[in-house]
């Protein structure tokens, strides 16, 4: 093959492979999150719990995803527990690059954990704003429900960054 043809082979290749890598569909992401929320059940008021985590996409718009974080009374930052999540999620419409806004609910399994540990459900609901290509922001409300202790519930409003 001549040295024009293969520049020519080559760089048709490149654009094509080019042109696949936009249209691929992200299947996963990752974000962190600040939350301001109030305990219903106890009488202990206000808590902020902050955290981060990962998504994975596998069916149309089927998923699991898990993080872990950190919460605690408004006034007593030593005061608080550790949360870790497993979750199942859904995703409703089409991801990037397809739309920028992508309404999901989650919902799964908490352990909150200090001295000792405790069980939680989660259950939440949201949108994700794909504002660019990589970066989003992420509107949540989220609520933990005590399994140990019924009509406890950690309900929070999360605000945060998605990334990719």
């Amino acid at each position: 093959m001549r040295p024009a043809a293969r520049f020519v082979t080559i760089l048709l290749l490149s654009l094509g492979a080019a042109s696949a890598q936009r249209e691929t569909p992200y299947n996963g992401h990752g974000y962190m999150f600040f939350a301001p929320g109030a305990t219903a059940g106890n009488g202990n008021g206000g808590y902020v719990h902050y955290g981060g985590g990962g998504e994975a996409v596998f069916g149309p718009g089927i998923g699991v995803g898990a993080e872990i974080g950190y919460a605690h009374p408004l006034q007593e930052f030593g005061a608080g527990i550790g949360i870790a999540s497993v979750n199942g999620l859904y995703q409703f419409g089409k991801s990037w690059p397809k739309r920028k806004v992508v309404p999901f609910v989650t919902g799964g399994y908490s352990l909150a954990f200090r001295s000792g540990s405790e069980n939680f459900a989660n259950l939440g609901g949201g949108v994700t704003w794909w504002f660019r290509e990589r970066t989003g922001f992420r509107f949540e409300v989220r609520d933990h429900l005590d399994l140990e202790h019924p009509g406890i519930h950690l309900v929070s409003i999360r605000f945060g960054a998605a990334f990719r």
